[in-house]
Formats: C-alpha cells, sequence, structure tokens
C-alpha cells in the first residue's frame, strides 16, 4: 500500500506536468536560479574544535540524503552558535541536492528540510522564491533525476558546481498549479503515515506473538 501511495504521487506528477525533460505540456523553462536563493554549503575548520562543541545546529551530509525519504534524515553532527557564523544554513522548505560524489548515481539525490539546518560543500541547495512550490520542486527533481546527472562533470569526483547547477533549465509552471499539485501531494502523504504507522503496529504485534511462541506461550 505505501509503495502504491508513492506510485501515485509520481503519476499524479506526471499527468499533471508530463515529463519535464522532454516538456510535452510547453511550460515555461527556466534556470534554476529563478527558482530561488542557491547556496552552495561548507565546512568549518575542523582545527577548531569550539565549532562542533555543541549541538547549536545540525550540520547536514550528503548521507542524510535519501533517495526513498522526502525530508532529510537527523544529522550526527552538529555546529555550534561560533561554528554556524563559519558555515552556511538553509531555513525550512529548502531543497537540499547532492552535487558531488564518488558515484554519478549519487548526483542529484534531493530531500527537503523540515527545520533550519547547516550543511557541508557536497551540497546545493535551494530557498524556494515565492514562485515556486517546495513540494513541486521536490519531485521536479526526483522526475529529472537523469538530466540532472548529466549536467556532471565525468572525472574521478562527479561533481555540479553552483555555477553549473544554477544554470540547469527546469519547467516553470503557474504557482497556482505547483500549489494545486502540492496540496493533493499532502492529501496522499497523509494517507501514507498512516499506512506507515499500521505498518509499524503489525510488526510489533507479530514480534510480540514471535516471542510468545518462542516461550510457548502461543496456544
Amino acid at each position: 500500500l505505501i509503495t502504491k501511495y508513492e506510485e501515485l504521487t509520481q503519476s499524479l506528477f506526471l499527468d499533471m506536468f508530463g515529463d519535464p525533460v522532454r516538456n510535452p505540456m510547453g511550460w515555461e523553462v527556466k534556470p534554476l536560479k529563478d527558482f530561488g536563493k542557491i547556496v552552495t554549503g561548507s565546512t568549518p575548520s575542523r582545527k577548531n574544535e569550539t565549532y562542533y562543541s555543541s549541538k547549536f545546529i545540525e550540520w547536514v551530509k550528503t548521507g542524510n540524503i535519501s533517495s526513498e525519504k522526502t525530508y532529510i534524515t537527523n544529522a550526527k553532527e552538529y555546529l555550534s552558535e561560533e561554528g554556524l557564523k563559519n558555515g552556511r544554513f538553509v531555513k525550512e522548505g529548502s531543497l537540499l541536492v547532492a552535487c558531488i560524489a564518488g558515484s554519478i548515481k549519487s548526483i542529484g539525490r534531493a530531500a527537503l528540510t523540515d527545520r533550519k539546518v547547516a550543511f557541508n560543500q557536497q551540497i546545493n541547495a535551494i530557498e524556494p522564491c515565492q514562485e515556486v512550490s517546495s513540494l513541486f520542486l521536490y519531485h521536479l527533481f526526483r522526475s529529472s533525476l537523469g538530466y540532472i546527472q548529466d549536467h556532471a562533470t565525468h572525472g574521478m569526483k562527479r561533481m555540479l558546481s553552483k555555477g553549473d547547477f544554477q544554470k540547469i533549465l527546469m519547467i516553470k509552471p503557474p504557482v497556482d498549479v505547483q500549489n494545486q499539485f502540492a496540496k493533493r501531494v499532502q492529501a496522499i502523504e497523509a494517507q501514507k503515515t498512516q499506512a506507515q504507522a499500521s505498518l509499524v503496529q503489525a510488526e510489533d504485534l507479530f514480534n510480540s506473538l514471535l516471542q510468545k511462541a518462542f516461550k510457548g506461550e502461543v496456544v
């Protein structure tokens, strides 16, 4: 059921916007710099331990960007308040994109932020402008992964520099259409969350019964 909900979201995107690379619906096409503020992360000096001495703000890496999750996972490292002054951060609703990786398959992976976070230099972020829906932007990237990867360098280390990243051309439908899509996605996500909660309950029940079976308590 969870898989079907995920497929439904992808089908909804294609139904409303078509293939974003071929653009059969003739949407306006703009460079990514027109979608919002683009920020490249950074790594405060490791020589200064005070930069990492407190849990003031999460410091996100590419490992926190999962191809299976809409939002970033919890970071294992944090920056102090002083460390943040030497780092870079984005606000809630931004899109983080892996742009430096050893494998081309890792380039273009994207996830949204549901909180303010700092992040390292392997990530480019987009803080959407008022004419761009965060959820639309996320699914636009998911539907354009191969196209985005084609813009990366082809050396030992695959990379999408900020300069190249912000020049990538993407479809930019009217914001009211984007918002209609986002509203429908939120409804689907609510149903998926309920399904995930039911799955956890079912797994807990199964594990409990399994333990009782091993103890000979199931009759």
